[in-house]
């Protein structure tokens, strides 16, 4: 293996014949090394990091996610973007997991011009469990979904949007997840249940922050479903 991102070129030639006298195929494999990146992400909240890319020359490039769900690049590193040389060149990075998995996700920053790899790396994603607000046990039907209500309290005193998000939205989905609150409101938080599969139980996590601050979790609410 080349060293991390440097690259190996090699090639694969395909005769005709066994005396290697009718060329009919060359194939050039280019084989890249890429950086592992080691990250902690509490489970819910956005996680930002930063890439850095050196570059021998002026390039014109654009950065891809193999899992584009979790692991994303914020404006303006969505668009092209424009690398020197000779110069520390920064991409940011968000990172956001809902479930407990250890996750590998490829990023790359590919030349627009020639299709040419300038940089990859091998994000390894750790999550990290926040701690459980408050527990629901809910008994659900086998073959029908469940309309089910809990009240959530904002314990600021000020008014403030709050974002919820389900952990798995194909069992357990929200009706709405934005809602405003005013300082000290209790409001009822409408959820659909179903089931997937055969299951018989179930755990989802609710991950509740506010839109402002979304890198913080206020709360996290554990609802373990059994199926009847």
């Amino acid at each position: 293996m080349p060293e991390v991102n440097k690259q190996t070129v090699f090639y694969i030639l395909a005769y005709q014949d066994t005396y290697f006298k009718e060329l009919i195929a060359n194939w050039q494999i280019k084989l890249t090394s890429l950086a592992g990146i080691g990250i902690e992400v509490p489970l819910g909240q956005v996680q930002n990091t930063k890439l850095t890319v050196h570059v021998e020359i002026s390039r014109q490039v654009r950065f891809y996610s193999s899992h584009p769900i979790c692991v994303w690049f914020p404006q303006p590193y969505d668009q092209l973007v424009n690398l020197l040389p000779g110069k520390i060149n920064i991409a940011n990075l968000c990172v956001r997991l809902f479930t407990e998995q250890i996750h590998k996700v490829m990023v790359t920053c590919v030349d627009e011009q020639n299709h040419e790899l300038v940089r990859g790396w091998i994000l390894n994603i750790s999550p990290t469990v926040p701690p459980i607000s408050q527990v629901f046990d809910i008994q659900a039907a086998r073959d029908q979904m469940k309309t089910y209500i809990v009240k959530y309290a904002n314990k600021q005193n000020n008014e403030v949007l709050l974002i919820f998000k389900s952990s798995n939205t194909q069992i357990l989905k929200l009706v709405e997840t934005r809602y405003l609150f005013k300082a000290q409101q209790i409001q009822d938080i409408t959820l659909q249940i179903h089931r997937v599969g055969e299951m018989e139980k179930a755990e989802v996590k609710v991950f509740i922050g506010d839109e402002d601050r979304s890198r913080d979790t206020f709360d996290c609410l554990l609802f373990r479903i059994t199926y009847i």
